[in-house]
């Protein structure tokens, strides 16, 4: 990594951190302004309007967050771990178990099925070995509506909450762990406090305001999973995308150079969620702020033009990668479907 390192620019670390500071700012007051609003607001229309923009913005929060998670925001460790917390409450994430679990575990084994927590696909024998419910669920999780369970299910509470004694041996601190989770149960309290007490349907009955709750609590949470999983699937699922389970087969550049997807969509979609579609170049470096990823990916997919996987994002491709990428073939690196023929 050290002669690709090279090739890029030099000013890549470069951090700004009141344009940073300004950023979360900008996105703290988003989210705020827009959950508030939808418990304010007594049109149906309205609140579900508003309870669905809070939802991506906790999207574009949890962006910054992830990127002072690496350190790589500011540049201030200490700002950074703060901001970290602070972006990913809404989310429900834990800053600590993304540090091992994203951090830790997937930017140093990315693609590595026995080390990697993102979406490791199953194999044919896998699939053919699940529980019919199993069976049913991974079904759901492979649709454009039910993906977002995906993230959901297997990372966010699998992989990132409900941790084994094993999973929480190898934090950096268990004790800020259970404190964050603590924090979120505490986030949610206040939530549905505030609706209970200031929402515009309080005096309306207790099925509305349980209504109100879910609408303003449940359905942000619900969407954020969706948002999530349309990221972070398109960045590591595609039938150019190669992965391993024998880790003597695995190398560092075919992981992060070309294991990793460039998602082109536009560019107003791209500057809202802070350039995380250039996400080779995120891979490459993950000390580069979000800031600075575009000359980076450019550069790389110059160097490296056969290597970067460049897609344009639609819906139709996402639901051609839900058809086309549900098994793995880890001996042929090959894709499957349900039924076991090769797609890819």
């Amino acid at each position: 990594m050290r002669e690709l390192h090279a090739l890029l620019p030099a000013a890549r670390h470069r951090k700004r951190p009141l344009f940073a500071a300004g950023l979360l700012l900008a996105a703290l007051t988003l989210w705020i302004g827009v959950w508030a609003g939808a418990v304010w607001v007594n049109s149906l229309g309205l609140k579900v309007l508003l309870a669905t923009l809070s939802g991506v913005a906790t999207g574009i929060l949890f962006v910054l967050g992830h990127d002072a998670c690496h350190g790589a925001f500011t540049g201030n460790a200490r700002f950074d771990s703060f901001a970290a917390r602070l972006a990913f409450l809404p989310a429900l994430h834990s800053a600590t178990a993304w540090d091992w679990g994203h951090n830790r575990m997937h930017h140093s084994w990315t693609n590595l099925r026995t080390k990697d927590p993102g979406y490791a696909p199953l194999t044919l024998a896998e699939w053919r070995a699940l529980h019919p419910l199993g069976k049913l669920l991974r079904r759901i999780y492979f649709t454009l509506p039910g993906m977002g369970f995906y993230y959901l299910i297997e990372v966010w509470w699998r992989s990132l909450t409900w941790l084994n004694a094993n999973a929480r041996g190898q934090l950096r601190s268990p004790r800020a762990f259970f404190g964050e989770i603590a924090g979120f149960v505490g986030f949610l309290a206040t939530q549905i406090a505030i609706i209970t007490y200031f929402g515009a349907w309080r005096s309306s009955g207790d099925w509305r305001i349980a209504a109100e709750i879910g609408l303003c609590v449940i359905w942000p949470f619900v969407l954020w999973n969706w948002v999530m999983a349309f990221v972070t699937i398109q960045h590591h699922t595609h039938p150019r995308v190669v992965w391993f389970y024998d880790e003597k087969r695995w190398s560092v550049f075919q992981s992060q150079v070309g294991g990793t997807v460039h998602l082109k969509l536009p560019r107003l979609l791209e500057m809202t969620f802070a350039h995380i579609f250039e996400h080779t170049a995120h891979h490459v470096d993950k000390r580069i702020p979000l800031y600075g990823l575009a000359p980076v990916q450019r550069a790389l997919e110059v160097h490296f033009a056969d290597a970067v996987i460049v897609q344009v994002g639609s819906l139709t491709h996402l639901r051609d990668v839900l058809r086309s990428c549900r098994l793995y073939d880890y001996d042929a690196q090959t894709w499957h479907d349900f039924d076991g023929r090769q797609t890819g």
